[in-house]
């Protein structure tokens, strides 16, 4: 259960009793009489003394490329994080140039994107959680 704790309880300045992280930052703080802290995730009572488990929710997840993307796109996408350039890309799948540039536009539009690094970014940090490996090495090949 204490696992999922990936920092210790800290000492804290002033009225911070601890200070951890349980999938998102939080402090524990001393409730006062009729006022309640904004972002409070629960609350505990020690004896007489009410304390409030504060933090913010974590942001929303970036959209996943495998949900978002059409099979063309995605294979455009992973040509482009490995370094290809469109023309190589329109050559190599047997496409206009400008077909590529089409299908950039719609992979940056889906994915909230601007510039082909930040798409070889995203496609890389997918690449990690392995799940699109297999299916886009056979793409790539």
């Amino acid at each position: 259960m204490w696992s999922d704790v990936d920092a210790a309880v800290l000492p804290a300045p002033s009225r911070d009793l601890a200070r951890f992280r349980l999938g998102t930052d939080c402090i524990v703080v001393a409730l006062e009489e009729g006022r309640h802290p904004d972002g409070v995730l629960g609350t505990f009572k020690v004896g007489a003394q009410s304390y409030a488990v504060v933090g913010q929710a974590e942001p929303p997840a970036a959209p996943d490329p495998i949900n978002l993307l059409t099979a063309r796109e995605l294979e455009i996408a992973m040509l482009v994080a490995s370094g290809h350039e469109s023309k190589a890309i329109a050559r190599r799948l047997r496409i206009s140039f400008h077909t590529v540039r089409v299908h950039l536009g719609r992979i940056y539009g889906k994915l909230g994107l601007h510039k082909q690094t930040e798409l070889a970014a995203r496609i890389a940090a997918r690449l990690t959680q392995g799940s699109i490996w297999s299916a886009s090495m056979a793409l790539l090949c």
